[in-house]
């Protein structure tokens, strides 16, 4: 148990609801029981179908849990109206399917104490299917530092680890930083809108990165891009605007590349020949110079790319056994 002994402060947990009936209450029930209690909930539903409204609203004789319903309109649509409405100095994200540790808001606070004025925190996660104890791995960043916690470059270690660090139901922001700043979720697309969010806040200052797993992600049986919800690259966050971003960091531009490499890439199950090569011509420099010129080559032969995944799937079978 983390004992706070510095300055308190409060924290507004926002949730997205749309058709999560199955595990909603586990989700809930990870923040009702956290050791820290001066938080909200602020619970937005977007026009579920299911019985998630309903569960939601079973909490509410908790006076910590505010329920709010709203026309189908998307994720971001809803974590926007909970930014609006809550109260909190700090905003926490979860989604509906995902769980806390219960220390998760007490090592949030303690972090905050420990390194003042910081507009972002981002916990390390471990990923699980169904049941909490099946964990399949675990997402920290103990290869590159043994530290607890540091305060880091986002944008220096997403391009190391080749992705964003940081996932929606493990960040903590600082409320003041995203209304003076007039930070918000990208609407209309499919992909990409929670990183434009984090690349936002992290673009003005070193964030805090803990490596205690205190976040489980519900991660999707199967990897693919049905998964993600993406039918077409164009449906993606424009991840090119980043270059003109200021920021104190000289790893933002690689790591705006890296990101606008990686959707190209996706092309390769969309089927977006033209796509891919459109995408490919919004980067800007060298960077993954050899790798962009063989993605662009490739793109005209798409058969090519089912050869190479299939060479993939042979050499994971042959490893795994």
């Amino acid at each position: 148990l983390i004992i706070i002994k510095l300055c308190n402060m409060k924290f507004s947990v926002i949730i997205p609801l749309y058709n999560k009936e199955s595990y909603l209450s586990q989700t809930l029930n990870s923040v009702k029981g956290q050791t820290y209690k001066d938080f909200e909930v602020i619970i937005v539903d977007d026009g579920s179908l299911d019985r998630s409204l309903s569960i939601a609203n079973s909490y509410k004789t908790d006076s910590r849990f505010k329920v709010y319903h709203l026309q189908n309109g998307g994720v971001s649509k809803a974590r926007n109206y909970g930014i609006s409405v809550c109260k909190g100095d700090y905003i926490c994200f979860l989604d509906a399917d995902d769980v806390w540790n219960k220390n998760y808001l007490s090592e949030a606070a303690y972090l905050l104490n420990k390194y003042g004025d910081i507009n972002m925190i981002c916990f390390s996660y471990n990923n699980f299917s169904e049941q909490i104890d099946n964990i399949s791995k675990q997402c920290n960043l103990r290869s590159y530092f043994a530290d607890e916690d540091k305060l880091i470059d986002y944008f220096c270690y997403s391009v190391k680890e080749k992705r964003s660090i940081a996932l929606t139901s493990g960040v903590v922001v600082k409320k003041s930083c995203v209304s003076e700043n007039s930070i918000i979720f990208a609407h209309d697309i499919s992909m990409g809108e929670d990183i434009d969010f984090w690349v936002h806040i992290a673009a003005y200052a070193p964030i805090v990165y803990s490596n205690k797993c205190l976040m489980y992600y519900r991660k999707d049986s199967e990897e693919n891009l049905s998964s993600k919800g993406l039918k077409s690259l164009s449906l993606s966050f424009p991840y090119w605007r980043w270059y003109d971003l200021k920021s104190f960091s000289p790893y933002k531009n690689k790591f705006t590349t890296r990101m606008i490499y990686s959707l190209a890439m996706m092309g390769r199950y969309t089927g977006e020949s033209l796509m891919i090569r459109q995408v490919l011509s919004k980067i800007v420099g060298s960077y993954l110079i050899f790798s962009r010129i063989c993605l662009y080559i490739c793109s005209f032969n798409m058969s090519f790319f089912l050869v190479i995944d299939s060479i993939k799937r042979i050499k994971r079978y042959y490893l795994s056994n």
